[in-house]
């Protein structure tokens, strides 16, 4: 099972670098972000374990996660005063016992203007593009940042007090990035990919390097994300 799951994890790091995205990005070949098999197996282990999504609304959203303390918790998204100059982030982590909200262990919070200064980069000097597409007849929503959000997810990540203000911060930038299109409004559940991944996604983009990419899956009805396809790759 395990070297079936190192095929397939391999396989798409492969195809995420050679699928064709934007004509203007410059794609870097499989050779150069080759992993050995150790590495791609701790990053599977990392991003995949015990990661499991509760629901995916645009101003709510949840996950719940295995942690280092062998503690399921639930960590939930929201989104207060949507659309407003007081658009906020706010990011809450639950102990789960049976199932079930014990107590509430951290909160954060992150107003969304804040973010402004983080997304105003000098795009001439990013690798990659930023940008969201929705394909597979619906059913495959992908997210593409460049070198330059990447590398700010990355700092993010590294420099948050918690995890929840590392989410909330993810969470806020997301939405403030405009080039984002459609996927703005799963903001919530790709911050949570985006912060459960983070050694992952440092390790591919060489802690920001490069700019990054990764498919979910979509309910082409209700327009809902069901689940991360895979592991983010290089652009």
């Amino acid at each position: 099972m395990k070297r079936r799951l190192l095929a397939l994890l391999s396989l798409v790091l492969l195809i995420g670098t050679t699928l064709p995205i934007y004509g203007e990005v410059n794609k870097v070949e499989a050779a150069e972000q080759s992993f050995n098999e150790d590495e791609i197996t701790e990053m599977a282990e990392e991003y995949l374990d015990g990661f499991e999504i509760i629901q995916s609304d645009e101003l709510e959203s949840s996950f719940s996660v295995i942690e280092d303390d062998g503690e399921r918790y639930e960590y939930e998204t929201l989104v207060l005063n949507p659309d407003t100059d007081e658009e906020t982030v706010q990011v809450n982590k639950y102990l789960l016992v049976n199932n079930k909200r014990e107590n509430l262990v951290e909160t954060s919070e992150e107003l969304v203007n804040n973010s402004n200064e983080m997304v105003a980069m000098a795009k001439a000097s990013c690798h990659g593009v930023t940008g969201g597409v929705i394909s597979w007849k619906g059913t495959r929503a992908t997210a593409y940042f460049d070198s330059c959000l990447t590398k700010k997810f990355v700092n993010i990540i590294d420099e948050s007090q918690g995890a929840t203000g590392a989410i909330a911060g993810l969470s806020a930038v997301i939405r403030n990035t405009t080039k984002l299109g459609k996927i703005i409004s799963y903001a919530g559940f790709v911050s949570s990919i985006l912060w459960a991944a983070g050694y992952t996604i440092k390790k591919i983009s060489e802690n920001g390097k490069y700019g990054i990419g990764f498919h979910m899956a979509r309910n082409p009805i209700t327009g809902k994300i069901n689940k991360s396809m895979g592991i983010p790759w290089r652009q």
